[in-house]
């Protein structure tokens, strides 16, 4: 199998935020890393797979004869287009010498990010360019994250910027399957809503709901 192409960048954050907040820390970088990408063109084109993997729209039609490209992750390519892998954000908190500290690594696979720019007309700056403003964009989003909760009273950690999430994923309002790890379906129904802690909510057809925290399920497109 031939080595992934990809680009990464490596940020250590001391956000002077509590540590129970930081459980949203790997989604609010995972904003920064696609409003940069927005701003360097690739508009709707770029988006998150909660709770904090980078996604890209498929090309119409997807592949000749019907098959699924590799990166495809829904599992009907006719209902959902924004299904390409195009990378993810990894964080792990720990102590550092001034308090709470988080070592944030985020990787994007770049013929994906490739073909979303040239299917918008976008051109993306050199690999270290982009590698630095990639940075730069994760570091200024979580400073202003930090800005929000220590100005403004928040029941959660994902309260001052959930609006701004909620545009990012575009698999909102679509049916999924939230499955377990070793893939055992927990919900099946419309992924309805997020709530303060980054929750993701199921509705059922019979108007059940489920909260489905990211540590016990993924969530697909069906």
């Amino acid at each position: 199998m031939a080595e992934v192409d990809q680009l990464c960048c490596e940020l250590e954050l001391t956000p002077k935020v509590k540590m129970m907040e930081f459980i949203a820390l790997p989604q609010v970088c995972a904003m920064g890393v696609v409003e940069c990408l927005r701003q360097l063109g690739l508009g709707e084109q770029v988006g998150i797979g909660w709770p904090a993997d980078l996604v890209a729209r498929r090309e119409h039609p997807a592949v000749p004869g019907g098959a699924k490209p590799r990166e495809a992750m829904s599992a009907d390519t006719s209902s959902f287009d924004f299904d390409l892998f195009m990378g993810k954000v990894g964080v792990h908190a720990h102590a550092g010498e001034n308090g709470p500290a988080a070592s944030v690594t985020v990787t994007v696979d770049m013929p994906v990010l490739e073909g979303a720019a040239a299917r918008c007309g976008a051109a993306l700056p050199a690999r270290e360019e982009l590698r630095r403003a990639l940075a730069a964009a994760v570091e200024a989003k979580v400073d202003q994250w930090a800005q929000m909760l220590a100005t403004r009273p928040s029941p959660g950690p994902m309260a001052p910027v959930l609006s701004d999430y909620f545009d990012m994923v575009p698999l909102l309002g679509h049916q999924v399957a939230a499955l377990s790890p070793n893939g055992l379906p927990m919900a099946i129904g419309a992924f309805s809503g997020l709530d303060i802690w980054g929750r993701a909510c199921v509705t059922a057809a019979d108007g059940s709901e489920k909260e489905l925290p990211c540590e016990a399920v993924i969530i697909r497109a069906v």
